[in-house]
């Protein structure tokens, strides 16, 4: 799980340098109402000990926060095409930078769901959860 969630944070720290470097390229800029949505916490994703409960927990913290993600980024995607100001289909470049982090974020959604879904009926099984957390 350590390696996975460290991948994780990997990749949406990337993604979100990719967004601010989108952001400057379409002309955007660095102010404080931009600089709100980059605060973070910083706390850790895996609640407490391996417990089998609190391992589930944070695939299942992990599932809805990608879900949530993806639900963000297709209302972005639908206003960037919306866009009025740039006819007649929108940023079409914004649009589908938009899209592909969505698939990207969709891949893992579907992948804690899935791991989530695997864990949850192998729990009561010690070797079958040290085999699971090898091959995540």
């Amino acid at each position: 799980m350590a390696k996975l969630l460290a991948e994780e944070s990997n990749r949406h720290w990337e993604d979100g340098i990719n967004v601010l470097k989108k952001h400057l390229q379409i002309g955007g800029l660095v102010d404080n109402t931009f600089l709100n949505y980059f605060t973070f916490s910083g706390k850790g994703e895996l609640e407490g000990v391996y417990i089998p409960q609190n391992y589930r927990n944070t695939m299942l913290n992990l599932m809805k926060t990608s879900r949530a993600m993806v639900n963000t980024l297709t209302d972005y995607h639908y206003v960037a095409v919306q866009n009025t100001a740039l006819p007649p289909y929108g940023d079409l470049d914004v649009a589908h930078f938009l899209s592909e982090l969505a698939e990207k974020e969709a891949e893992i959604a579907y992948k804690m769901t899935t791991g989530y879904l695997i864990h949850e009926s192998i729990a009561s099984s010690g070797l079958a959860l040290d085999i699971f957390d090898e091959n995540l």
